[in-house]
């Protein structure tokens, strides 16, 4: 189960970087703007690869919680403070700092806040995404660890107690209940869900590989991208919407998870466990990353119209998989203190994964997205 994880991990951080590249167009018709061949893979990349590869994560978390037997709430706390609030806010005060130093270059200078809400917002995440958006997942994630006791009193009520729980949070996601207290819903869906698979013991190993189970999710995840598209003429265009999307997101994360663990059993998979201990610091800097490239982004390709931006589209995560790991590796060398504390907790490697890549890998789980 652990290299399954540690594959897991990667495979869905570089493919979350997607949703985040530059530049911030992803919500943009780009029909008549790229080819329609880039349109498909664009969408493919970003809506289906990108963005549901944040449920597994939250799956993963939970499964790894309920796995770690009793805990004390307060000690649980305190240490999830340390592994997530605290990067939480030093990458956002490292993404401001980025951002103001970048003022004076940035033809549309990035706005100064004005009140100090708005500044607290942004580094804590605490009404919506801060100003580094992609961490703001550690804040949900807080979230979900302050409600997992409850969580888990209920799941061990039995199977039907589940199934209504998590129904309840399914629903969650469509009428969002909980307000400000969750910026993102389905993690904590996604997360019950985690925990619910290891209070009951359902078998999450090799043997859920299954080549039918495995053609269906790829036909419902095809259904729910494109199947909407002729129904957006109904009166129920947003529960329809938001429908499809949770099955999407099921789907995908099952078929992550597949990958997983047959790449987990590959030559290649020592080398993906290799870059697990830094891709957590991969994750909360790909957003810093893509800012500093951004200059060389408008030298290069001006916008997202230009022939030779699909090849600077896939260009950006592995530069910041690469830059992210040397940056890792530099800053346990240097400052090890200040390296744990943005790496939650764990300092990063000394050494890159390339320099010494081991046969085997008997990580510990860890309970950190």
């Amino acid at each position: 189960m652990s290299r399954g994880i540690a594959v897991a991990r990667v495979i869905c951080i570089f493919c979350v970087m997607f949703v985040h590249t530059w530049p911030s167009s992803h919500g943009a018709s780009l029909t008549g703007v790229v080819t329609p061949t880039f349109q498909l893979v664009f969408k493919l990349m970003v809506d289906v690869l990108g963005r549901s590869s944040v449920p597994l994560l939250s799956i993963v978390s939970g499964y790894l919680l309920a796995s770690g037997g009793t805990h004390r709430w307060g000690h649980l706390i305190s240490h999830r403070v340390r592994t997530l609030l605290v990067p939480l806010f030093l990458w956002n005060l490292a993404m401001v700092a980025v951002l103001v130093a970048g003022r004076s270059l940035d033809p549309t200078p990035w706005p100064l806040p004005r009140d100090a809400a708005t500044w607290v917002n942004m580094l804590l995440a605490l009404q919506q995404p801060s100003v580094n958006a992609p961490v703001a997942f550690l804040r949900d994630l807080f979230v979900c660890i302050v409600l997992s006791p409850l969580l888990l009193v209920l799941l061990q009520r039995g199977r039907v107690l589940t199934l209504l729980v998590l129904a309840v949070l399914a629903t969650n996601v469509a009428l969002d209940l909980t307000g400000v207290l969750l910026i993102r819903p389905m993690i904590l869906l996604f997360f019950g869900c985690g925990i619910a698979l290891r209070v009951h013991r359902i078998d999450v190993g090799h043997g859920i590989i299954r080549p039918w189970a495995i053609v269906m999710a790829l036909v419902l995840a095809a259904a729910t991208v494109w199947g909407p598209a002729a129904l957006t003429t109904s009166s129920a265009t947003t529960t329809i919407e938001v429908a499809t999307m949770m099955v999407r997101r099921f789907t995908v994360a099952y078929l992550f998870w597949c990958a997983a663990l047959a790449l987990a059993d590959t030559r290649l998979g020592p080398r993906l466990r290799a870059i697990e201990p830094f891709i957590f610091m991969v994750f909360c800097s790909h957003a810093i990353t893509f800012a500093l490239l951004s200059p060389i982004g408008r030298a290069l390709v001006g916008n997202i119209g230009n022939p030779l931006y699909p090849l600077y589209f896939f260009a950006q995560p592995v530069l910041a998989l690469g830059i992210g790991i040397v940056g890792a590796t530099v800053l346990a060398r240097t400052a090890p203190t200040l390296a744990a504390w943005f790496n939650a907790g764990r300092l990063p490697p000394r050494r890159l994964p390339w320099q010494h890549t081991p046969v085997t890998s008997h990580h510990k789980d860890r309970h950190a997205a």
